[in-house]
């Protein structure tokens, strides 16, 4: 997701320019100077009041920063745009240096902040960027005259180019880990090093004042889609082991997507109850996420982990065979069997076994996989745990039973299950069913009362006929 929202940045660009030549600026002069920059920096704060809905009580640094520098770079632009006003304490150039640094201050921000730890954050933030701000506006014509403007155009395009593909790297690199808000970040900082490199040219005005609404728009669609994936991720994500829970297990039955091959392995902790009896349930806690883990780091990118049970882990594999299945799933085991877990300064020695099944060609449902699976798992603890055993046996035609659902019968089941249970009736007086059953209605017939022993039917001695 975080890719897609940095290409949808990239977008914009040619966006901007064909709104350029379909409302040119000599014509909409007011459009340009007044409508647009206050449209822009309403944008900007309602970027920041989403961000307060998205985040109610323990803010994203990130985003909160990104919100709070866009907001800023907007007023700016919003004074800067008024021409003739003394509010413009800045030119373009150095609205959008200060952009960019907060671009850059907004990625080192932490994701979870609250309470003491938020304050100390916006005090390191308003310290910096009033900072930047003042040097640039004491020392703003020495910097664009005697530096910036000496610099070759080419030179200065190479250097705007190396930056943001620094930034996009290091923002992409960590949008798995922020819900996919890292395009967000690498797309808004690569629009604010374009939007410097634009400011060098002349008649520029109109075009930065159009991209900085842009931008605002961009981010406010960015921080929607962060909170979309946000709430889902927490609707099937466990907390505790920071993989897919059973609900997403189960999603993935229920869709049943027809990948062949389709291997599943069902892994289980070897004696999980005594390690929580001997070291305690923190200790187990910290023993489940370590192996999950190690787990998922062999799993990925190319399979989808989830937890199925309390010590129970699901590895979904599509693409793969039930002998490559085999190989990933002992790969698993022997990290998980090599270094053990460590809690506060004990070792803690840690196995695994597990049961890998492959989907056959005409095997419509992934349920069968899973029944297949198990039974494997079952196999690996009855033969002395701490292995993987893999078979590409399942029973075909199973349908998926998921939570809460019953098993629905075939048409014609009733009616059969009542033929073959009147046809399993012994008759009267017939043997076929053993000389004992026979004897003992013959018993009941002439009065003698049987008495109900374990399984077996005997007569009580001493008992008369109270007939």
């Amino acid at each position: 997701m975080g890719n897609g929202q940095f290409i949808a940045a990239l977008a914009l660009l040619p966006l901007s320019v064909v709104t350029l030549y379909r409302f040119p600026p000599a014509a909409y002069e007011s459009l340009y100077r007044t409508l647009i920059p206050f449209t822009a920096f309403g944008l900007s704060v309602c970027v920041v009041v989403l961000i307060q809905c998205v985040y109610p009580r323990v803010k994203n640094g990130r985003v909160l920063l990104l919100g709070l520098n866009h907001s800023l770079t907007a007023l700016l632009v919003l004074a800067s745009s008024l021409l003739e006003s003394p509010l413009a304490p800045l030119t373009p150039v150095s609205v959008f240096i200060l952009g960019t640094a907060g671009t850059f201050m907004s990625l080192a921000g932490p994701q979870t902040s609250g309470g003491s730890r938020l304050r100390r954050m916006l005090a390191a933030y308003g310290i910096a960027w009033t900072g930047v701000f003042l040097l640039l506006f004491l020392f703003e014509g020495t910097l664009i005259d005697n530096v910036l403007n000496r610099v070759s155009p080419v030179l200065r395009s190479v250097s705007v180019m190396s930056l943001a593909a620094g930034l996009s790297f290091l923002a992409l690199r960590k949008s798995p880990s922020d819900y996919g808000f890292g395009g967000t970040i690498a797309g808004t900082g690569s629009l604010y090093l374009f939007l410097l490199h634009v400011a060098f040219a002349p008649a520029s005005g109109p075009f930065i004042v159009l991209l900085t609404g842009c931008i605002g728009l961009y981010l406010f669609i960015g921080i929607v889609l962060h909170w979309f994936v946000r709430l889902n991720h927490r609707a099937h994500y466990d907390p505790l082991l920071k993989i897919y829970n059973r609900g997403y297990a189960d999603s993935i039955l229920e869709q049943n997507p027809q990948i062949h091959p389709y291997s599943i392995v069902l892994f289980d902790i070897d004696h999980f109850k005594a390690v929580n009896d001997t070291y305690g349930h923190q200790a187990g806690d910290t023993v489940l996420f370590e192996v999950a883990q190690r787990l998922q780091q062999k799993i990925l990118p190319g399979g989808i982990l989830c937890r199925y049970g309390g010590e129970e882990i699901i590895a979904f594999l599509p693409g793969k065979k039930a002998e490559d299945a085999v190989a990933v799933a002992e790969e698993c085991r022997i990290s998980v069997e090599a270094v053990p877990v460590l809690y506060q300064g004990r070792s803690i020695k840690v196995t695994l076994s597990g049961g890998a099944a492959e989907r056959q060609p005409d095997e419509p449902f992934l349920s069968a996989v899973v029944s297949a699976a198990d039974t494997c798992l079952y196999k690996a603890k009855e033969n002395g745990r701490n292995r993987i055993i893999g078979t590409r046996q399942t029973r075909p035609g199973v349908k998926p039973r998921l939570r809460g659902q019953r098993e629905k019968e075939p048409a014609g089941a009733a009616k059969t299950k009542g033929k073959s249970a009147k046809a399993a009736r012994p008759r009267k007086g017939s043997t076929s069913s053993g000389a004992a059953g026979g004897k003992k209605h013959r018993a009941n017939r002439k009065g003698k009362k049987p008495s109900l022993v374990g399984r077996e039917w005997k007569q009580t001695p001493g008992l008369k006929s109270q007939g």
